[in-house]
């Protein structure tokens, strides 16, 4: 597929540019259309920004605002890459795994398969707020983190339910018949979505079936989360960025911190990030830098940029960068020895420091930290 650069290079309705489970051409509002439109049509004249109002008025708004997170370039060439890993290289691995999955993708749709997307598609119109919307449409997926699916992804040993231990704890099981399982996630929902949409009945009770399911959900966690030891991860796209600037002797000469816009994945926060850094070094005029970072892929493509074509837009900005210092190294640490930046990172998300700004010397309240990491 394509990835996009200034948009040059590849044709709107004709190229596979929109990454959803496979490559895709992004779908069409109307019916007339211009087939040789290109990508670098959509983009403001002579910047490197989409035209908003042009995006959304062409595509649907799911695929609108898709199109707008893409960066863009001026002068950088849209590359195929392979979007079936990360860093957009093929390989054997995930060759093999297509093979393994291209023949499902072509099925034909059976009776059941299509009632099933005619229930999952009635949850955006149940009149609630959007968290319920999300909640409901994670549980007709199975991406609820219940026993039964953790087990399923050898996450956990025991599919048992917590609060009743007699039966497999299944989302079904969890939100509607706990103890005892009776019926199919699906003729639940079909159930339900008949009740809400009875106008015999009060709205006083239709309007609530949503929230009584998020509530007993919420229960659940309580329950299972502060009433025994485990391990809780809240995955946020928010996200913190930090660095710390030291001399040859090891002494901080400055640090910074700043909350980073919303991104895909912590790769692309971690190239967020460096990118920020680099650019205020640059500013604060240092001649050499040497870059030590905790994540070994971040270093690798900073490194090999070639092998990872799917990021080439961010890589190309930041070598731009690097190329402005008289020389530049790259090498990977251990996260224990850049505790400092990570703890100033954190305070964004953790502590809600959303203020960016830049110190000189270390932190005072990480003195003795600074301290060990620059033996």
């Amino acid at each position: 597929m394509k990835s996009i650069g200034d948009g040059r290079d590849t044709y709107v309705w004709m190229d596979k540019w929109i990454l959803d489970n496979h490559p895709r051409a992004p779908y069409r509002m109307q019916s007339v259309f211009q087939v040789n439109l290109r990508v670098l049509d959509l983009r403001e004249a002579g910047q490197n920004q989409w035209d908003r109002g042009k995006v959304q008025d062409l595509f649907p708004s799911d695929d609108a605002k898709l199109i707008l997170s893409m960066p863009v370039k001026e002068g950088h060439r849209d590359p195929y890459i392979w979007p079936y890993t990360n860093s957009g290289s093929y390989s054997v691995k995930s060759g093999y795994w297509l093979l393994q999955t291209l023949p499902s993708m072509y099925e034909p749709r059976n009776a059941d398969k299509v009632k099933q997307n005619e229930l999952k598609a009635k949850v955006w119109q149940v009149k609630t707020v959007p968290k319920i919307k999300k909640f409901l449409w994670r549980m007709l997926f199975g991406a609820l983190a219940v026993s039964e699916r953790l087990a399923s992804r050898g996450c956990s040993r025991d599919a048992m339910c917590l609060r009743c231990g007699a039966q497999s704890e299944t989302i079904c099981h969890t939100l509607f018949v706990c103890p005892v399982a009776r019926e199919d996630m699906e003729k639940n929902w079909e159930h339900l979505l008949v009740i809400m949409q009875d106008t015999t009945i009060p709205d006083s009770i239709r309007f609530v079936i949503p929230w009584l399911l998020w509530g007993i959900w919420k229960h659940r966690n309580t329950l299972i989360f502060q009433g025994k030891h485990g391990l809780y991860v809240n995955w946020s796209r928010m996200s913190g960025g930090a660095w710390l600037a030291r001399n040859a002797h090891g002494q901080v000469m400055y640090h910074a911190r700043t909350a980073l816009p919303a991104s895909e994945s912590r790769f692309v926060a971690d190239l967020q990030c460096l990118l920020w850094a680099l650019e205020a070094l640059v500013i604060l005029q240092i001649p050499k830098v040497e870059v030590a970072l905790d994540s070994a892929l971040v270093v690798e493509a900073l490194n090999n940029p070639a092998v990872w074509p799917r990021f080439s837009l961010m890589l190309g900005s930041i070598h731009e960068i690097l190329s402005k210092f008289a020389s530049w190294r790259a090498y990977t640490i251990d996260a224990a020895e850049n505790s400092v930046a990570r703890a100033i990172a954190k305070s964004v998300t953790k502590d809600g420091h959303f203020q960016s700004y830049l110190s000189l010397g270390g932190p005072s309240r990480l003195h003795e930290q600074v301290k060990i990491e620059a033996v």
